[in-house]
């Protein structure tokens, strides 16, 4: 309180610090580091990835691995000649407008799982227009096989129910109806 002032508060997940005249508001995520083993046959001869633990206002355990999540996010985008981060935002901005005109409810498409759909889409379908990219990405991810894909890190699974690091069946579902609906009738 003394360094921050009184307008620190507990969030959810994370802490939010106010700015001040030197300082930008943060959202201060309290964790510790988590290794998910690959082999351990002992303490000199093992592998791991490693990533962070953290609980929630509710006790809940969240485990996830955002450098390599990042890394393999910078991956996609350079295999995708520089298509994949822009083509990210496009998606991420028509969630915001399909937010405001009432498509789909605020929290249905979190920013992190779009990310992660568009991370499993093949290479080949990042076109050099961002409008064919994005048909192109909506198609794949029309007909495939949801309970296939995977979380950016590639780590988890993108999509399953009951699992506080995946997103629900039903709300992909949403979205990507939401996603055609708006696609096919906005004056873009």
């Amino acid at each position: 309180m003394k360094t921050y002032g009184r307008r620190v508060q507990a969030g959810k997940k994370a802490i939010f610090v106010p700015g001040n005249n030197s300082r930008r508001d943060a959202d201060v995520l309290v964790c510790v580091e988590h290794h998910r083993y690959t082999r351990y046959r002992s303490i000199f001869d093992n592998s791991y990835y490693t990533g962070i633990c953290f609980w929630t206002a509710d006790n809940e355990k969240t485990i996830n691995f955002p450098k390599l999540h990042m890394e393999n996010c910078t991956t996609k985008h350079q295999a995708t000649t520089n298509r994949f981060k822009p083509s990210v935002r496009v998606i991420k901005n028509m969630r915001n407008a399909m937010i405001n005109a009432h498509y789909i409810a605020d929290g249905v498409a979190p920013s992190y799982f779009l990310e992660g759909m568009f991370w499993n889409v093949p290479t080949q379908n990042f076109s050099w227009t961002y409008q064919q990219t994005v048909e192109n990405c909506l198609a794949w991810l029309d007909s495939c096989d949801p309970t296939q894909l995977a979380c950016a890190n590639d780590l988890h699974w993108l999509i399953r129910d009951g699992a506080n690091v995946c997103w629900n069946m039903a709300d992909f579902h949403k979205t990507m109806a939401a996603l055609r609906l708006y696609w096919n009738t906005s004056g873009r």
